[in-house]
């Protein structure tokens, strides 16, 4: 009896055949036998397309994704979703391959299904968030994660999303108010609120209020290596090199063989232009992790710095020859060959890699660059342009567009000036940048000639042993006089214009300034003197239509490539006393 019984529990009916074949195809396709996974995986189902048809679907999805089969893909889920049109993990497979082949309203449709039938589900809603975004659906992707953050209110990723959102749809003064009220309400427990908040200052260019909540992200969750790598970024960014080196020390202690950090410190060292200590680390880091080609690429640009250009270039095609579609390597080989001045075979190279991802980040104004190395300066603008929506945060962006401003071509100084201090508020050992601008003060504006001076002695100090840069400098240490009058740069008759008026008001005096930021949270607007220095204009005394105008000016200059001016009254009384007014801004 007792055997019978336990005989009715154990012994399970047989699976059908179809599962017979879809195991021996899972085993093929683990020992690389792809061809006979697929005829196994499609045999299984032509034997019974229902019995577990979810479980039995996926893998060959996988395979045929794998191998780029996405119409095969598309025409196989579709006559399988057709006959289940409830079964979620179909509508999900015929969404990814409608994505592939680029049918994104179709692709849409399923993911919006998806998330209709399960609207709790992330990775549905990520899905569908990820072709809004392609789309640039903006009013969709703001509702979308506009109910996420109603059902989990402390996920920095849909708080993000949702900022994202506002600033496409013209929204600014609404992201920065959710900027602000969520760091109020979670910024002591949240790490990717923090994460989220930092991250929005960066990118505009509020450094101190970005390091400030990157490094709490950092304090709140040690151990997310992308919060501390942020952080070590954003020391960097505020010229506190010397704190980011001993932050990636300390983290490298207590984790000496983790690549992240060896990697950042590699990088540390680089943009200080330590470049044999910078090749030890990212040599280290290929050690450590030799099948990631990252590591390759970072030693490759360090290589170059040093010479040895032939040696990096071997390398990076060899990971261009096993990943042919992988852009990153084939930037690095496009530099490579501007470095060698082989212009026509860098061109290939970046058209090819523009093909795959146009808007990859440093490749537009990689190609920018190139583009004016070979005297095209119109390309050269456009797509500067475009790079300075994508890479505005990379100092090399504003470097290389400073030597196309200030090339004969167009010779728009003033603005040359803008993009090379940009460059080395970002980057403030850029000794190309400071040579350049040292140049363009001292020898073609000759104005703030005692600045040009600082900014050559501090290129020096970078890079030692640069004959060139020591030539330059002694060639300004002959020609410069202390006790001459710096050149004053001369306005329009109509803004010279002085006004007397009663009382204490002696004059009034309206004077225009190079705009160069605005920080709508401070109320502030930062702007260039005939000296090239920085003065800082407070907003608080405009009216709201005065901000809008300033506002719009400012678009017009960067549409046109034109300098703004801001427009100031100096009001100047009889004790000596002088406060600036902002009036208007002017293109």
């Amino acid at each position: 009896m007792w055997n019978a019984l336990w005989g009715s529990a154990t012994n399970k009916p047989p699976e059908p055949e179809c599962m017979t074949h879809f195991a021996s195809a899972c085993r093929a396709m683990q020992m690389g036998q792809n061809k006979e996974a697929y005829e196994g995986f499609m045999y299984s189902i032509q034997l019974d397309d229902e019995y577990k048809i979810e479980h039995r679907i996926s893998p060959l999805m996988k395979l045929l994704e794998s191998e780029e089969k996405h119409e095969e893909m598309l025409s196989v889920v579709s006559k399988l979703q057709s006959k289940h049109p409830k079964a979620l993990g179909m509508l999900i497979w015929k969404g990814v391959a409608l994505k592939h082949l680029n049918r994104m309203p179709e692709c849409e449709e399923c993911f919006g299904k998806a998330v209709e039938l399960q609207p709790q589900n992330e990775m549905f809603v990520s899905l569908y968030c990820s072709v809004l975004m392609a789309q640039k659906s903006w009013s969709k992707f703001l509702e979308i994660n506009k109910k996420m953050i109603e059902l989990k209110p402390t996920a920095g990723s849909y708080h993000n999303n949702y900022i994202q959102a506002l600033e496409n749809l013209h929204e600014q003064e609404k992201a920065e108010q959710h900027v602000v009220a969520i760091l109020e309400k979670y910024g002591a427990i949240s790490a990717s609120i923090n994460f989220v908040c930092g991250d929005y200052y960066y990118k505009h260019e509020r450094f101190d209020e970005a390091e400030a909540c990157l490094k709490k992200a950092a304090a709140l969750d040690m151990k997310n290596e992308k919060y501390q790598q942020f952080y070590i970024r954003a020391l960097l960014q505020n010229g506190k090199q010397s704190d980011a080196d001993k932050y990636c020390q300390e983290l490298i202690s207590k984790d000496p063989n983790n690549v992240r950090w060896i990697n950042t410190v590699g990088y540390i060292c680089f943009d200080a232009f330590d470049l044999e200590s910078a090749a030890r680390h990212f040599s280290k880091c290929i050690e450590l992790q030799p099948n990631d080609p990252y590591n390759v690429l970072d030693l490759a640009m360090v290589l170059c710095e040093l010479g040895r250009v032939d040696e990096a270039e071997k390398m990076t095609r060899e990971i261009v020859q096993k990943q042919a579609n992988f852009v990153s390597a084939q930037y690095r080989l496009a530099r490579i060959l501007e470095y060698k001045q082989q212009y026509k075979e860098a061109q290939a190279v970046y058209v090819k890699a523009m093909e795959m991802e146009p808007n990859k980040a440093k490749m537009n104004m990689g190609y920018a660059h190139l583009l004016y190395l070979m005297g095209e300066y119109e390309e050269s603008m456009k797509f500067f342009q475009i790079s300075a929506k994508i890479d505005k945060a990379n100092p090399w962006h504003h470097y290389w567009f400073g030597l196309l401003l200030m090339s004969d071509r167009y010779r728009r100084y003033a603005e040359a000036v803008r993009s090379f201090e940009k460059c080395l508020q970002l980057q403030a050992t850029h000794h190309q940048c400071l040579y350049e601008l040292a140049c363009l003060l001292f020898n073609v504006l000759k104005k703030n000639r005692k600045r040009a001076l600082d900014l050559l002695q501090e290129a020096v100090k970078v890079d030692y042993k640069n004959q060139e840069y020591r030539k330059m400098l002694k060639k300004f240490m002959d020609e410069y006089d202390e006790n001459e009058k710096e050149e004053a740069v001369e306005f329009d008759d109509d803004e010279k214009k002085v006004e007397e008026v009663i009382g204490n008001v002696s004059k009034l005096v309206k004077v225009e300034y190079l705009f160069k930021s605005m920080d709508e949270g401070k109320k502030e607007i930062t702007v260039i003197d005939d000296e090239f220095n920085d003065v800082v204009l407070q907003m608080q005394a405009l009216k709201l239509d005065e901000v809008q105008q300033i506002k719009q000016k400012i678009k017009e200059g960067e549409h046109r490539q034109k300098d703004v001016k801001i427009v100031v009254v100096e009001t100047h009384t009889k004790n000596q006393k002088v406060t600036k007014k902002i009036s208007h801004a002017k293109v």
